[in-house]
């Protein structure tokens, strides 16, 4: 089953950050969410620098 089945890019990186915050490894959330993982990555250090 495809977890990112009808979403739009944006929704698949919210969906994805979400995952990410409650631990899930981001391989994981790549592979499941079908999101390049650097795009992945890219966001948590954007979010990381705000909250600082």
């Amino acid at each position: 089953m495809d977890a990112s089945h009808g979403l739009t890019d944006e929704q698949k990186l919210q969906k994805a950050i979400a995952m990410s915050k409650i631990g899930v490894p981001l391989s994981v959330i790549a592979k499941v969410m079908d999101v390049p993982l650097t795009s992945i990555s890219n966001l948590r250090h954007e979010r990381a620098n705000c909250s600082e």
